[in-house]
């Protein structure tokens, strides 16, 4: 994965730099956003998982003329919630996790490819961005399960770590309002189209059975799987930076 970005990455500069003939310029900028995820195609179950997350990115521009330059962002976002499309309910309760039943839940994300400017003078800045995107995500949780029967009494805990790595195409599309110490605002909007999956879980299943005495039986494992998939992201931002 390594060798991918950076090959990406130099590509990206390289075919940049050909069409070089002025001093480049350097925009540096960190930014808000909101993160909204969609699942274009629906589970086994009959359900699409939808997430919303807030973020911040940093991303750096190196315009080697007025139309060509080299985009590279990369930043964190934590979700704030994952429901479905059409929200199936299994033992008496919705499928929908929030960060306030998670123990951990973040991502990071990058965003790579060169910049095209349709547009620049000194007060204004537009840039389209196409590119290689990449993002990485882990949660920890756990759910807890009480039953009674005949005197006994029935706690199963069960515990999970999810890790995703999601790689896709994306394009981001930004105006920088440029002021005269080049400072500049900058606002738009980022989207992504996530095709393949890698997905490992870890979990470990808790069961505690009291009786006149207490019996523990436990279980655990790792699942691993790989697949394609299809995943929309949308991600309105806005920030300020400088210019170099």
């Amino acid at each position: 994965m390594k060798r991918i970005l950076f090959f990406t990455l130099f590509s990206t500069l390289l075919t940049a730099a050909a069409f070089s003939g002025e001093r480049p310029e350097i925009y540096l900028d960190g930014n808000f956003n909101g993160n909204f995820i969609f699942e274009l195609e629906s589970s086994d179950n009959g359900e699409k998982q939808n997430q919303s997350a807030i973020g911040t990115d940093v991303s750096c521009t190196i315009m080697f003329s007025k139309l060509w330059g080299a985009h590279v962002s990369a930043g964190f976002f934590f979700p704030h919630e994952n429901s479905a499309s059409p929200v199936l309910e299994s033992n008496g309760s919705a499928n929908i996790l929030q960060t306030g039943s998670t123990d951990k839940w973040y991502a990071f994300n990058t965003l790579i490819g060169p910049a095209i400017s349709p547009f620049k003078n000194e007060k204004l800045m537009i840039s389209i961005i196409p590119g290689f995107v990449l993002s990485y995500g882990e949660k920890e949780y756990e759910n807890k399960i009480s039953s009674t029967a005949s005197k006994i009494y029935i706690d199963e805990i069960n515990s999970y770590t999810d890790t995703s790595v999601d790689i896709g195409i994306g394009a981001k599309t930004a105006v920088n309002f440029i002021f005269k110490n080049d400072m500049y605002v900058t606002a738009g909007l980022e989207t992504a189209f996530y095709f393949y999956n890698w997905t490992t879980q870890d979990f470990d299943h808790n069961v505690y059975i009291f009786q006149p005495y207490i019996d523990h039986k436990y279980s655990g494992g790792k699942t691993t799987t790989s697949n394609s998939c299809a995943d929309l992201a949308v991600k309105p931002f806005i920030g300020f930076g400088f210019r170099f």
